[in-house]
């Protein structure tokens, strides 16, 4: 057919040729001269029909790669080549079908196609098994069809297994491990009995169910409650079953040996428990008794009845020790026939009792023909049985953990000595503990050894040096022993050997500090505050005693006390003088000094009346305490508030302490010399939120024949109430209120 058309095309070029060409002639008035021209016939011929276009291509297949294929599955032919036609020829494709001619895109649309095009049909496989859809593909007037063939449905899977387990604990969960089932080509049914079954990780069920190709599936059982036993879940995937089988272990109630620490040198008659030990090696509960004491199953009683113990319970034995030494206690603990024995032995005792005397110091002297004498005991092992002093038996309420005594004085010195037993019997020797002495007549000086001293002030307690600092108005400053009562020289003053006012002024009261590792004392008197080295004696002038408020009538030091902060910096001294009744606060730095808690500002509350006795301060509730001839008074450290806490007759009849006043230890009271119709005793007033300020009377202030109050320091550790007079040092048992002399100077 091609050679047919191009020879038609020749032709109709060779007419046109030829019809140009005569007209050319004619238009030249042909060959000769000036003749006019002729026509010249042109010859014609039949005109050539108009071929037409070939659009039925060369015979094609479409065929697809495979014969069957999943549900939904796409199915796509073979790439086949369109030849034969030689022009754009239609393209069109049935329902469900799509083409792509030359790779690109596929479509559903009509189109059409130029010769030695590819193409490629698709279509997606049925929805059901064994379903067919088949299509047509059209090219030109040629007409090509395929079928996509959906696969036969199997819920058969290939064939899998569970490994069985072995000593697996009792009632306790068996999980098997993982199988694939794999196979099939549709959910399968599955169902299980004995158990319970996992698809894919989920939750676990025995309620039947399907699972599909490639999903993982494990199996999970409750173990017997029996020993060697064993339990099988079965599960059925499409017909197919395998069986997970679970076997638990033998019986052992035969634990691994165990054993107790042996304990030696025991206290008499004394509880001991063993260190704890675990039960192991035992697989179900096992019986337990003891002969010789308790045993306690993890921490619970003791008890010593038998009983059932299991693996990994800890177990732990007691006793009580022998009454007699180097002997041994057991306590046999038997488990499942497996014995550990707790052994306890005492050790011989043939330790003393220690004894302690408390008040009296080792040195005093009292006008009176009795005294009351207060002490410790202490034995660790068998107790105190009793304590004598000077052959009177001593009174308890708590084993002569404290004890007091009343004993006789003669005229002249007085051993006091100390006996104490405990309950084996040992006895310390008779000891002297002690030298009072009775005088009716105290006018003489008393154990000091320099009869130039005098007058003195300022007494604070250095804990470090386990000594008192006192000072003597108008000379030098001493450590006092508060035992012994000796003196030790600390700083001298620029006349140390004479009373002289001018020469070396006074000093009236004294404040220890100890912060950041530094330690001092602070001295005040006359000339100002002095800082005092208590390890060379060095007196540092901090500040003079002037006030540079000329409306307060302030010319010496009187009565002082610390408020402490962690930095000497954030530290400052309260200082007082008898002329006024408002305070000064002093820096420790530079020395500077400042009005504290204005007493005419009545912002801080109700105003101080009289002149300021006592002073001292809590560092612990943050209060300085201040006392006058008829009121106590708390002023706030931080914000200068002021309280009258207590008068002379309120709350209670009992009259407040104003002078030579002290902090007990924990804060809870303080005490001082208090005065009624003349006389003189000891009164502490309550500090507590608790105590209402109620005061109580608790002994005769005074010291016999010591006169003139001036500082008061309490001894926490022993509970004593140190006094410095003008003329000695008194001491005052907080306890019992008994007084007495540690020094004096003659009369």
């Amino acid at each position: 057919m091609m050679s047919i058309r191009l020879l038609s095309a020749q032709t109709f070029f060779q007419f046109v040729l030829v019809l140009l060409v005569t007209v050319g002639v004619a238009a030249c008035g042909g060959g000769g001269g000036n003749s006019s021209a002729k026509p010249t016939a042109v010859p014609t011929s039949e005109p050539t029909p108009t071929p037409e276009p070939d659009t039925t291509p060369a015979d094609f297949t479409l065929s697809l790669p495979q014969t069957t294929y999943e549900r939904g599955a796409v199915a796509t032919t073979e790439q086949v080549t369109i030849t034969d036609i030689d022009t754009l020829t239609d393209i069109s494709i049935s329902s469900g079908g799509e083409y792509s001619i030359d790779s690109g895109s596929f479509t559903s649309s009509a189109g059409q196609i130029a010769n030695n095009q590819t193409v490629v049909a698709r279509a997606t496989a049925g929805g059901n098994f064994d379903d067919e859809v088949a299509i047509t593909l059209t090219v030109g007037t040629l007409a090509k069809s395929f079928t996509v063939v959906t696969e036969a449905q199997d819920i058969t899977p290939e064939a899998f297994s569970f490994t069985a387990l072995n000593n697996v604990g009792l009632s306790s969960e068996a999980v098997s491990t993982a199988a694939t089932i794999t196979g099939i080509n549709d959910a399968a049914p599955i169902s299980i009995s004995g158990g319970e079954y996992s698809i894919a990780g989920g939750s676990y069920t025995s309620t039947a169910g399907s699972v599909t190709d490639g999903q993982a599936v494990t199996v999970r059982l409750t173990s017997s409650s029996a020993f060697s036993t064993q339990s099988t879940a079965t599960l059925n995937v499409g017909g197919v079953e395998a069986s997970f089988s679970v076997t638990t272990l033998a019986q052992d109630i035969t634990p691994d040996e165990f054993s107790f620490t042996a304990v030696t040198d025991a206290d008499f008659n004394t509880q001991y428990t063993s260190e704890t030990v675990t039960i192991s090696g035992i697989n179900d509960a096992t019986p337990i008794s003891v002969v010789g004491g308790e045993y306690s199953i993890n921490t619970g009683a003791y008890t010593s009845d038998a009983g059932m113990i299991a693996n990994g319970d800890t177990v732990s034995v007691r006793l009580t020790s022998a009454t007699s030494g180097s002997t041994a206690a057991v306590s046999t603990l038997n488990v499942g026939g497996v014995e550990g024995g707790f052994s306890v032995t005492t050790i011989e005792d043939s330790t003393l009792p220690v004894v302690q005397l408390y008040f009296p110091t080792q040195l005093g002297i009292t006008d009176k023909a009795t005294l009351r004498v207060r002490g410790v005991a202490t034995d660790d092992m068998s107790g105190v049985s009793s304590v004598s002093v000077n052959g009177v038996v001593a009174e308890t309420s708590d084993g002569f953990a404290n004890w007091q005594a009343t004993i006789d004085l003669a005229q002249g010195e007085n051993d006091i000595t100390l006996i104490a037993q405990d309950g084996s019997g040992n006895t310390t020797a008779s000891q002297v503990f002690a030298t009072i002495t009775r005088s009716d007549d105290l006018s003489a000086a008393f154990n000091v050894e320099d009869a130039t001293m005098d007058r003195f002030y300022g007494l604070e307690y250095i804990p470090s040096r386990e000594k008192f600092f006192v000072v003597e108005d108008r000379r030098n400053y001493y450590f006092l022993d508060p035992e012994t009562g000796a003196f030790t020289l600390v700083s001298e003053a620029t006349d140390p050997v004479n009373h002289d006012i001018d020469a070396n002024g006074r000093s009236l009261t004294s404040t220890y500090y100890d912060i950041e590792g530094e330690e001092g004392v602070f001295v005040g008197g006359t000339r100002g505050i002095y800082h005092v080295n208590l390890d060379n004696g060095e007196r540092t002038m901090l500040t003079d005693a002037s006030v540079d408020d000329a409306s307060l009538a302030f010319d010496q030091i009187y009565r002082m006390g610390l408020v402490q902060g962690d930095t000497l910096a954030e530290s400052y001294l309260l200082v007082s003088n008898r002329l006024s009744n408002s305070l000064v606060k002093v820096d420790l730095v530079t020395g500077q000094k400042v009005l504290f808690s204005d007493n005419l500002n009545l912002n801080f509350g109700e105003p101080i009346q009289g002149s300021i006795d006592g002073l001292e301060i809590s560092n612990q509730q943050s209060i300085v305490y201040l006392t006058t001839s008829s009121s106590v008074y708390s002023v706030d450290t931080v914000n200068e508030g002021r309280i009258e806490i207590a008068q002379s007759n309120l709350p209670d009849m009992v009259n407040t302490p104003f002078d030579a006043v002290a902090l007990l230890g924990d804060d809870s009271e303080l005490c001082g010399t208090s005065l009624d119709t003349g006389v003189e005793f000891l009164s502490c007033v309550g500090l507590s939120d608790a105590s209402g300020n109620i005061r109580r009377a608790l002994s005769e202030a005074d010291a016999p024949q010591l006169t003139d109050q001036n500082e008061a320091t309490h001894l926490a550790a022993r509970d004593l109430l140190y006094t410095c007079y003008t003329d000695g040092v008194g001491v005052t048992d907080m306890v019992s209120g008994e007084t007495l002399v540690l020094l004096k100077v003659a009369n």
